[in-house]
């Protein structure tokens, strides 16, 4: 069994990657065209599919995970957050179904937040047989796709063989599994997906767990011989950190010449009855109380040690911090992982390369339908009509995608934290946030059936990458 990770191969492409899917013949999942699979089209075609892909930044890239493959071993394909995906040996056939056994490059690409999913293109909506569309709330979308290394030539998935996707989710509950089938244009269920919990963020936080932190060691300070030394009788049953040096001598480490025992002899004449340590927020520095009947004095003050005891100290102190880096560093690195690791994942096998994806629909009865109006500010002429907005809801797992041909049928619950984002020429944005939602909740209600300017914010900064879309994105869904 070979093992790729997939982040050392991740390329940035000088385009959105157009992918290109297909399968035998026999396979009904099968797009038979030559055109790459994520060409820019416009999505209200006169013929053809019902809906096509059409990414809406022509800037802004998708990060694609890319990587080669021998197909005649076992491999297990991991995505970097929880994400892994399992090949069988001999899985592949070329066109006319015969083994493929040259290298295989096979490219995967996920799309989970609502930057990805705009940014795809990919319709999120399923249209019905009367032609009503319904929205689709994803728990996790994919691309696969696998080509030969040497000459490019699409590879298929053997008849006999599927792969196992082990899709990673934060999402909770079962959600049907959808096939993207390209020739209709429309999302075909396939199946159901249940979650389990991503193993490897559990098995992460256990070891966080099962792990006691060491307490950080203190350095120990040199006896500064040009001071006096506090020689007093102290407890320190509370201070193991202190209790395994030997020799140690307190000495003031303030700067407030009024508490420096230089100028305070008569606490060494006093009789105290207590001596009393105190942690301080500075490291290696406490507050030493001493007190008699009424009588108190307090100053910050500090461990010290003669040269040989100090030596002996730095010691075993050198050998504390190398121990103590060691945990921390191993504490980073588990946290780190599991923040990059999803919740749950998600089984599927499939049998034909292309776009999955595990979405539920949804209805809303506190939804209004509206003949919607958009006001994008200052455009160039005939421009209006080419924009497409995007209505984004339900924590971001919810892009739907509406253009001037359907404004008309513009459907949106505003009691819900949703928000609106535009793309306008040159890659311009402009947005209609869930506070101007909140903020017009009753009008947009009232004009049920009826027409609603909403007017558009513009973005000042134009977006270059995903994760500007996303800051944008969460922008606007916060109120």
């Amino acid at each position: 069994m070979y093992a790729f990770n997939l982040r050392p191969c991740l390329f940035f492409l000088a385009g959105l990657l157009v992918f290109q899917s297909c399968s035998p013949v026999s396979e009904s999942e099968t797009n038979t065209s030559n055109t790459p699979a994520l060409t820019e089209t416009s999505d209200t075609p006169t013929t053809g599919p019902l809906q096509e892909i059409a990414p809406p930044f022509q800037n802004i890239q998708l990060p694609v995970h890319n990587f080669e493959i021998d197909p005649a071993q076992p491999h297990r394909l991991e995505a970097g957050n929880g994400t892994t995906i399992e090949i069988e040996p001999n899985s592949f056939v070329d066109i006319n179904g015969a083994p493929v056994t040259e290298p295989v490059r096979i490219q995967y690409r996920e799309f989970q937040s609502a930057a990805e999913l705009l940014l795809s293109g990919i319709p999120m909506e399923v249209v019905g047989a009367n032609g009503e569309k319904m929205p689709m709330e994803t728990a996790g979308m994919f691309e696969l796709e696998g080509t030969t290394v040497a000459g490019g030539e699409r590879v298929f998935i053997a008849e006999n063989r599927d792969l196992t996707v082990n899709l990673a989710s934060d999402a909770e509950g079962e959600y049907p599994f959808w096939f993207f089938d390209r020739e209709k244009g429309n999302w075909k269920e396939i199946g159901t997906t249940t979650p389990a919990p991503n193993p490897v963020r559990e098995a992460a936080r256990q070891t966080m767990a099962a792990t006691p932190k060491p307490k950080a060691p203190l350095k120990p300070a040199l006896l500064d011989k040009s001071k006096p030394v506090l020689d007093f009788d102290v407890n320190y049953d509370n201070y193991p950190e202190l209790r395994q040096l030997k020799g140690i001598m307190w000495q003031y480490s303030g700067t407030d010449a009024r508490l420096d025992p230089v100028n305070n002899k008569w606490i060494f004449r006093e009789p105290w009855d207590f001596v009393k340590l105190e942690p301080t927020d500075k490291p290696n520095e406490y507050k030493m109380v001493l007190t008699h009947g009424d009588k108190n004095f307090i100053i910050p003050v500090c461990p010290t040690l003669k040269d040989k005891d100090y030596k002996a100290a730095i010691e075993d102190f050198n050998r504390q911090a190398k121990a103590y880096r060691e945990y921390v560093e191993n504490k980073t690195a588990q946290k780190d992982l599991v923040k990059a690791q999803m919740k749950f994942i998600r089984t599927v096998k499939i049998g034909n390369f292309g776009i999955h994806n595990c979405d539920i629909l949804y209805g809303n009865k506190k939804a209004v339908r509206l003949m919607a109006n958009f006001d994008f500010g200052p455009l160039p002429v005939g421009a209006r009509n080419m924009i497409p907005v995007y209505l984004i809801s339900r924590e971001g797992r919810s892009v739907v995608k509406y253009t001037s041909a359907t404004w008309g049928n513009f459907i949106v619950d505003p009691t819900s934290k949703s928000a609106l984002m535009a793309v306008l020429p040159n890659n311009k944005v402009a947005v209609f946030t869930a506070r101007d939602f909140m903020n017009q909740r009753e009008a947009i209600q009232a004009a049920n059936n009826d027409v609603y300017d909403f007017k558009m914010q513009l973005i000042e900064s134009d977006p270059s990458s995903p994760e500007d879309i996303q800051n944008i994105i969460n922008a606007g869904l916060s109120i």
